[in-house]
C-alpha cells in the first residue's frame, strides 16, 4: 500500500489533488539538483572549484534529499568565501603596489622640483641683480634624497642671505623705492612708473629696473619655511634612482623584514613633509615671477 492510499482512502479528489502536489513537489526536487549541478560547472569553469555532483535519491525522503542540497551549497559558500578573500586580498595587495609606485613617483617629481625652483629664481636674480649667489644646481640621481635636499636647503638659504641683504640696503638707502614695492595703495601703472623713474635716477646701481623689486619680494616671503627638512626621515635615505624601481624592490629597500604597508607610509611621510614645503616654495616663485611680469608689461604699456 502506497502512503497516499495510507492517507486518502475513500476521498477520491483529495487523493488526486495529493498525488499532484507529490509531483509538483519530485520536480521541484529535481531542478534543485540540476541546478546545484550546474552551479558547480560554473565554478569549476570560472573559479577553478571543483565540487562532486549530487544526484536526487528516488527511494530517500523529501528531508534526506534536501539535506544532501544543503551539505552541497554549505561546502560551496565555505570554497567561495575563501576564493573571494584570496581575490579581495590579492586585489588589495596589488592596489597598494600601484599606491606605492605612484607615490614614489611623485617624490621623485618633487626633489626635481626643488631643483627647478631653485634654478629658475637663481635665474632671476642674475637677470635682475647681475649677480647669483650659487651657479645652477642639478639632482644627483644616486644621492639620497637627503642629501639632496641639503643641497638645495644651501643655496636657499643663499638666495635668502642675499634677498635680505638686499632688500635691507633698498630700505635704507632707497626707503621712497621700498615703500613704493611694499605698498598695496598704489596702482601698478603708478607704481611701474616711479619704479621706471627712481632705476634711471640711481643708474642701475641696484641692478636692473625690476632688482629690488624681487629682492624686496623674496626678502618678505616665507622662504625659511619652503626649505625642505632638516630632520632626517627613513625614505629619505633613498635615492632618486631607487624611486624609478619596481615596488617589490623599493619595498626592499625600505623595509626589513619586508612589508608593503611600512614601505608605503614611509614613502607617504616622506612625502608629507616635502610636498607642502615645495609647493609653497613654488608658490614664491610664481608670485615674483607674476610681480615683474605685470610691473614690466605695464611699463611697456605707459612708454
Amino acid at each position: 500500500m502506497s502512503w497516499i492510499d495510507l492517507f486518502c482512502p475513500d476521498n477520491s479528489e483529495r487523493r488526486e489533488s495529493l498525488i499532484r502536489k507529490n509531483q509538483e513537489l519530485h520536480v521541484l526536487m529535481r531542478n534543485n539538483f540540476r541546478a546545484t549541478n550546474q552551479l558547480i560547472d560554473v565554478l569549476k569553469e570560472h573559479l577553478g572549484l571543483s565540487f562532486s555532483k549530487i544526484t536526487l535519491n528516488e527511494k530517500a525522503t523529501v528531508k534526506e534529499n534536501c539535506d544532501k542540497i544543503i551539505a552541497r551549497i554549505q561546502g560551496i559558500r565555505m570554497q567561495c568565501g575563501i576564493k573571494l578573500l584570496s581575490l579581495l586580498f590579492g586585489k588589495k595587495d596589488e592596489l597598494k603596489k600601484e599606491e606605492l609606485i605612484r607615490s614614489t613617483q611623485t617624490l621623485h617629481h618633487y626633489v626635481h622640483k626643488y631643483f627647478s625652483i631653485t634654478n629658475r629664481l637663481l635665474e632671476i636674480l642674475n637677470a635682475h641683480l647681475n649677480q647669483s649667489p650659487s651657479d645652477a644646481i642639478e639632482p644627483n640621481e644616486s644621492e639620497s634624497i637627503e642629501k639632496n635636499c641639503a643641497r638645495v636647503r644651501n643655496v636657499m638659504q643663499a638666495i635668502l642671505d642675499l634677498s635680505e641683504s638686499e632688500n635691507k640696503h633698498v630700505q635704507k638707502e632707497k626707503h621712497d623705492l621700498y615703500s613704493l614695492i611694499t605698498t598695496s595703495e598704489m596702482s601698478l601703472e603708478d607704481k611701474a612708473k616711479q619704479i621706471k623713474d627712481l632705476n634711471q635716477k640711481t643708474m642701475g646701481t641696484l641692478g636692473e629696473m625690476f632688482g629690488p623689486v624681487v629682492v624686496v619680494r623674496l626678502a618678505n616671503s616665507d622662504l625659511m619655511n619652503a626649505m625642505p627638512p632638516v630632520e632626517s626621515r627613513e625614505s629619505l635615505l633613498l635615492t632618486p634612482g631607487d624611486l624609478v624601481q619596481s615596488s617589490a624592490k623599493i619595498t626592499k629597500l625600505l623595509s626589513k623584514p619586508e612589508s608593503l604597508d611600512d614601505a608605503l607610509q614611509l614613502v607617504q611621510d616622506a612625502l608629507f613633509a616635502l610636498t607642502e614645503r615645495c609647493d609653497s616654495y613654488n608658490d614664491i616663485l610664481c608670485e615674483v615671477e607674476a610681480y615683474v611680469a605685470i610691473l614690466s608689461e605695464t611699463c611697456k604699456a605707459i612708454l
